[in-house]
């Protein structure tokens, strides 16, 4: 019924916190709707209009239906306001009582709640304080159940549990636990292909319309497809048109690594849809909490690629190199420059530093086909080297051939558990020395003497504790660092051409150092450091 415009409306609200819906509409609010009208009905209020909020906290203002209801009382449209309770009015004591008090009276509108017996035509000084009261307890009510929910989710977080209610793209609820994710084998093969593109050195754009040509669906549109689950951001006009910041989201999602992130952002208020990012420090981190889709190695080359983010050519291309070359002197990335010219032989890197600002570096300008020549060969020297002799090659990063230096892990972690078991042993003697004490069978100069030799003797285990985890995670990282780049190596016997790929498994950063010469100088001499990913140089 959409009453009668000639003559004011009676305005009938209601409202629900739920989901619960039926045909769009939920069957409690369709209760109301039949007590309301019923209600005005019986009491002959006439011309009644029915609007309502479904699924909307009484907590906030800005909900449709309800500023609906306030303009048209503005408007001078309404005679009476009827809801079932105070509650449906708002969950907000000061806004509340504004209107009670204050917009209801001024604008002459008659505002009515059923169940709590308010009508404030007919209202005592009590049933108006009584409504204050009603309303601050329903202010109460949202703020403890708010306080009660966080705690919830906070304690969940910190044991490990699951958060998060949609999978991200590439995984699927696990059907024995709700609270857990597996990969969905399709989606994860996709999440792989982008990786690999971006480890390639293809930016987020790139992928995008490079997944839009190859027609991959987008992942709203997948999950409908797939799993019938909607997203208020799908477009079924466009189910393949992906977008670079959704490729950079995924890019940058560590759930793909197996690492479980929660408590992210959170609201300051319950009042408000403001919602804040929480300090990476503060947030909960959860390791091997799934089945990584993505491996440590190519994680660590995406990143780096992301960290030095670069832009295309004005002809839409990008240069392998780009992002990875450094100045040896100021540490700026190093820009490319096409000289005017479409001859690629004539391309060069120039400190980016002096680009912009001449007076603060030197140009260390270097051929951009020449670098790569420079980086092919220190990659084919590194392979071969390790082809040839490859204890020798361990021996030179370690300083010590790859079966001693486990030896030697073997043997300090053997002392640290000496050392671990002494500690023990003279921590349950100094509490002895104590109990002896207190019972008389030691006197105060033997207790001091015994206590300061176990107190000494503690101190220096807890030191040569110390030193031994020191050293068994250095040398450890030492050789699972070795052992990483190696096993590059092993992937790629044989290097005849320097692609993408292969420079961004082999190599983490390269710097260029200032030419021996003047700049006219036909002939000069130039050095180029090449940083192998885990190993740093080979000098």
């Amino acid at each position: 019924m959409q009453g009668n415009q000639t003559e004011k409306y009676t305005l009938l609200y209601g409202r629900l916190s739920n989901e619960d819906k039926r045909e769009g509409t939920s069957l409690s609010i369709q209760h109301q709707e039949e007590m309301l009208r019923d209600y005005a009905e019986k009491h002959s209020l006439g011309n009644p209009l029915f609007l309502y909020d479904d699924g909307v906290s009484g907590t906030k203002t800005n909900r449709p239906g309800f500023q609906k209801v306030l303009a048209m009382i503005r408007d001078g449209q309404a005679a009476t306001l009827i809801v079932t309770d105070l509650t449906r009015l708002y969950r907000n004591q000061s806004e509340a009582n504004n209107l009670l008090e204050i917009v209801f009276p001024a604008l002459g509108v008659r505002f009515i709640a059923i169940t709590n017996n308010y009508d404030s035509a007919t209202n005592t000084e009590s049933d108006e304080d009584l409504a204050m009261f009603s309303n601050l307890f329903n202010e109460w009510y949202p703020r403890q159940t708010s306080r009660k929910i966080n705690a919830v989710i906070q304690h969940k977080a910190e044991k490990g549990v699951r958060i998060a209610t949609i999978p991200p793209y590439g995984y699927q609820k696990d059907p024995a636990d709700k609270f857990k994710i597996i990969p969905d084998p399709e989606a994860a093969e996709k999440v792989r292909y982008i990786f690999n593109l971006c480890a390639s050195g293809m930016g987020p754009e790139q992928i995008a319309k490079r997944l839009e040509r190859e027609r991959v669906l987008v992942p709203t549109e997948y999950a409908y497809r797939k799993f019938g689950r909607n997203h208020s951001s799908r477009n079924p006009d466009f189910p393949y048109r992906w977008s670079g910041s959704s490729i950079a989201d995924i890019l940058e999602n560590p759930d793909y690594i197996g690492l479980q992130v929660s408590c992210k952002t959170h609201k300051p208020s319950y009042k408000s849809d403001i919602v804040v990012e929480v300090p990476e420090e503060e947030r909960y981190r959860v390791e091997n909490a799934h089945e990584p889709i993505i491996d440590r190695e190519l994680w660590d080359i995406v990143q780096r690629v992301r960290t030095n983010k670069r832009r295309p050519t004005k002809l839409g291309e990008m240069d392998m190199l780009a992002g990875m070359v450094q100045c040896a002197d100021c540490g700026n990335t190093h820009y490319l420059c096409r000289c005017g010219s479409w001859d690629e032989s004539k391309y060069t890197y120039v400190c980016g530093k002096y680009h912009r600002h001449k007076e603060e570096c030197t140009p260390h300008t270097v051929k951009a086909l020449h670098l790569r020549e420079a980086v092919l060969q220190a990659i084919q020297a590194v392979v071969q080297t390790v082809q040839a002799d490859r204890e020798a090659f361990i021996a030179h990063l370690t300083a010590k051939q790859s079966g001693q230096l486990k030896k030697e892990l073997t043997a300090k972690r053997k002392e640290l558990e000496q050392a671990r078991k002494r500690l023990a042993e003279v921590d349950n003697l100094i509490a002895a020395t104590f109990e002896k004490l207190a019972t008389g069978i030691l006197t105060d100069e033997q207790f001091q003497q015994l206590n300061g030799r176990y107190l000494a003797e503690q101190e220096t285990l807890k030191t040569r504790a110390f030193c031994f985890e020191a050293e068994l995670a250095k040398q450890q990282d030492e050789l699972d660092n070795v052992g990483n780049f190696l096993a590059i190596v092993d992937r790629h016997l044989e290097v005849p051409e320097l692609t993408p790929e292969i420079l961004r498994e082999f190599v983490h950063h390269i710097t260029v150092h200032e030419r021996d010469g003047a700049y006219r100088k036909k002939f000069y001499t130039q050095k180029i450091d090449v940083y192998f990913n885990y190993i740093g140089t080979i000098q």
